[in-house]
């Protein structure tokens, strides 16, 4: 999916504006969070740096609690936490 590989891709990332980023993720947002935490440990690299295992430790924290969000989301019908 490109929404998820441009959300991964630092480079192309960092040239879009914040509305542009929100819009990557509405593109399907059951969707994106499961390719990003599919793939986020690959966007890492090779790299053994201690800040980088912290990133990545609180992106699976984030990740966590989206899919917690999207949960209540279904499972309640509380669209209102899509809000952008």
């Amino acid at each position: 999916m490109d929404a998820a590989k441009t959300l991964l891709t630092g480079a192309e990332f960092r040239n879009l504006s914040n509305r542009d980023k929100v819009d990557l993720f509405f593109v399907d947002h059951s969707l994106i969070p499961l390719c990003i935490y599919e793939n986020y440990p690959s966007a890492m690299g090779s790299s053994s740096n201690v800040r980088d295992f912290n990133i990545l430790a609180e992106t699976a924290d984030v990740i966590g609690m989206s899919d917690m969000i999207n949960a209540r989301i279904m499972k309640e019908q509380q669209w209102s936490l899509l809000k952008d």
